[in-house]
């Protein structure tokens, strides 16, 4: 065994003595340092790029959160997101939307429309109504509330009605005659009958909405 041993480190001596440069080898000491320096500049360059997208990225969230504009924009993304994946997870329809089980008569309250004027829950029967909740400096009621226009645009007030009440510092009546929220903003969709149908609290899809009142809409 120690003769085995001593064999192969006498062989390994004999191949690294054999591992000599060529005599007329010299060090080419130009290529050498031009190989170093080519080094450097990529380094350098690949540090510039990363710091050039750190920077895109700080800048891009910054904006987002100072200007209001960038924050309904991302808002929008958000839920548009929010909605594709609740479309993937889940395919079967609210039972709110279809089973009038789950739907409870709204009580009777008297509000002021968009146009000013007192509106009262049997002025709106036979129309869906979009009632929803807000306080001032609320971004998300601003976001919502613009999809709501938007809404009442595109189904036409004959059909669609949309009402919001400005929820009062201390004792509100009319919050009260809801039994009291859970969340800001919160929005009602009653259907035709006066009744219900889904309650929405806090920030919820445009897609969401556009589902709940087209199918509210489409009840005989």
């Amino acid at each position: 065994m120690e003769n085995k041993d001593v064999d192969t480190s006498r062989w390994l001596s004999e191949r690294l003595s054999r591992l000599q440069p060529d005599g007329d080898w010299r060090p080419d000491v130009m290529l050498g340092l031009a190989q170093f320096r080519e080094g450097r500049r990529l380094h350098r360059i690949g540090m510039r790029r990363k710091i050039g997208i750190a920077v895109v990225f700080a800048v891009i969230i910054l904006a987002v959160l100072v200007f209001p504009t960038t924050r309904s924009l991302a808002a929008r993304y958000a839920s548009a997101c929010a909605s594709l994946f609740s479309g993937l997870s889940n395919t079967g329809t609210n039972p709110a939307y279809s089973n009038l089980d789950y739907r409870k008569p709204a009580p009777a309250f008297d509000l002021v429309g968009t146009g000013g004027q007192h509106v009262t829950l049997a002025d709106l029967r036979g129309k869906v109504v979009l009632l929803t909740f807000w306080t001032p400096n609320c971004n998300v009621c601003d976001i919502e509330m613009s999809w709501f226009k938007e809404f009442e645009q595109k189904y036409g007030t004959d059909r669609l009605v949309f009402l919001n009440h400005r929820i009062a510092q201390g004792a509100d009546s009319v919050v009260d005659l809801f039994g009291g929220l859970d969340a800001i903003p919160t929005t009602l969709l009653i259907d035709k009958s006066g009744r219900i149908a889904v309650t929405h609290g806090g920030f919820c899809s445009w897609a969401e909405f556009d589902m709940g009142i087209r199918a509210l809409l489409n009840e005989s």
